[in-house]
């Protein structure tokens, strides 16, 4: 049985994060994460039920900070914060560009949705490299 995305639903749990993202942002944001779920459905490596929502929403909320930006961070800013300024408000990020690990921890769901990934082994600090065909 398949995870099925409730928005208001996941704006409720996130709130106010993402009170302001669009339903089309939330909706494209759970697409991306059930490829890395591998699998929405009875075919999952995750078969609780319970515990692939709790992922998959954590891998929607780190796309949709990445992508969109949220209530905290603003559209266009990804990456980790490395300075902050409060008096005339400055914030520096570094974004990442390597494969590895640093991009789940680019944003708190990231780093919680990595670590609920890993008994799955469905986070590897280097992601698999797939053969396509055609």
């Amino acid at each position: 049985m398949p995870v099925t995305l409730d928005s208001d639903e996941f704006r409720a749990i996130f709130s106010p994060e993402f009170v302001a993202s669009s339903n089309a942002q939330i909706e494209f944001s759970f697409g991306s994460a059930e490829i890395i779920v591998n699998n929405n459905d009875d075919t999952s490596p995750i078969q609780k039920l319970s515990t692939r929502k709790n992922i998959l929403y954590q891998l929607t909320a780190h796309f949709v900070t990445i992508t969109y930006g949220n209530a905290s961070r603003g559209a266009g800013s990804p990456g980790i914060v490395t300075q902050k300024t409060e008096g005339s408000q400055s914030v520096t990020r570094q974004i990442i560009t390597t494969q590895g690990n640093q991009w789940w921890l680019q944003t708190r769901y990231g780093q919680t949705a990595r670590q609920l990934l890993l008994p799955y082994g469905l986070a590897a600090a280097k992601p698999k490299q797939l053969k396509v065909t055609s």
